[in-house]
């Protein structure tokens, strides 16, 4: 279920994109938690693949090897959440008022801060907030950094951003 909610974080890597067919996202990653209980934070690192409309691959590499698929043809046991994380890849962040309270913000001319909010349900029990971290045109994240309800803190930072479309 934890792994499971690092994918959820993926709903907010790519904010205006329109989910066409053929378009592919991929990045690498640098995943850090912080948590209540430890005081030194733990450290992955991996990669991941978005490949519209409906394929996601996120791959941990270091410090052990895993692998998550979440696909349109997933049976996903938190219902919906699969569904509204497609919408959002998709380029409909705005569209998902009814689930997050949404702040953006500019706080110079190169960067978009948007916080996300869970309003209720599944989401509201897997974390308290989100920040996305953005250029200008919110096409694709920088950093999210995950608030947890027990605490801990997550922060993925992303590099070697390519968004590609056939």
């Amino acid at each position: 279920m934890k792994r499971l909610q690092f994918i959820l974080l993926f709903i907010s890597l790519v904010s205006e994109i329109n989910a066409k067919s053929g378009l592919r996202l991929e990045a690498d990653f640098t995943q850090t938690k912080e948590s209540v209980i430890f005081d030194t934070p733990a450290r992955q690192q991996g990669n991941m693949l978005f490949v519209a409309p409906d394929s996601l691959l996120w791959i941990y590499t270091s410090p052990t090897q895993m692998r998550l698929e979440l696909t349109g043809k997933t049976n996903n046991p938190l219902g919906n959440l699969r569904e509204m994380i497609y919408a959002v890849i998709g380029g409909e962040i705005d569209s998902r008022q009814k689930d997050f309270r949404i702040e953006k913000q500019y706080p110079d001319n190169n960067t978009c801060h948007i916080s996300l909010f869970p309003k209720s349900g599944r989401a509201r029990s897997m974390f308290n907030g989100m920040e996305i971290f953005t250029g200008k045109d919110e096409r694709i994240a920088d950093s999210i950094i995950i608030f947890e309800p027990n605490g801990d803190k997550t922060t993925i930072t992303f590099s070697n951003q390519k968004l590609t479309e056939d």
